[in-house]
């Protein structure tokens, strides 16, 4: 069996062994949901739903790999961007089109059941090509994000990957950032990064 669906295997049946705990309920530390996610999240790869889950955990088990819903408590729906800070510098796409292109946050249009961190961190993915995690609520519809897998999101989706570049605090004033979205980006910037 190839080392992936292993560890995949193995998580699954630790699960399941879990669940099955003959123990007072709530004996788990850490709830089925939550460990799920966490599985998600090591394995990329997406578990088959429980017996019984709710539309939105059917949904989940499909291809969202995230935990930040519950993680944040941000359950909010909105569409949403992240603030990718690495060494200093931000993570910024080019949007060449629309009425007023230029740089920009990853992010963009939510889908419906989609807590405002999983869409950041799906455009993001869908924008730059890398998977990354909310850490936290910055504005109303930007997080904080961390890349934590690099050039492993194959599939782009409408506009496709985006050119991207990291800037830092010294390339704001050069910038043409793209009107109109995720408020003032360039506040937040010079707020966030070192």
């Amino acid at each position: 069996m190839a080392p992936k669906r292993l560890a995949l295997a193995s998580a699954v049946a630790l699960l399941a062994a879990m669940a099955r705990s003959d123990g007072p309920a709530g004996s788990c530390p850490v709830p089925i949901a939550q460990m799920r996610d966490s599985v998600l999240l090591q394995t990329h790869q997406a578990l088959a739903p429980t017996k019984g889950a709710s539309a939105l955990e059917m949904k989940r088990s499909f291809g969202v790999t995230s935990d930040c819903a519950s993680r944040l408590s941000m359950w909010e729906e909105r569409s949403s961007a992240c603030l990718l800070v690495r060494d200093g510098q931000a993570l910024l796409v080019d949007v060449p089109y629309g009425s007023h292109p230029g740089w920009d946050f990853p992010g963009g249009t939510k889908h419906s059941g989609e807590a405002a961190c999983e869409t950041a961190e799906r455009e993001a993915c869908e924008e730059t090509g890398h998977q990354v995690r909310a850490l936290e609520q910055l504005s109303w519809n930007v997080f904080r994000c961390e890349i934590v897998a690099e050039d492993v999101c194959t599939k782009p989706v409408d506009e496709g990957f985006l050119e991207k570049r990291w800037w830092g605090k010294g390339d704001l004033e050069h910038l043409t950032f793209r009107a109109y979205t995720w408020g003032d980006k360039e506040s937040l910037m010079r707020q966030h990064l070192p």
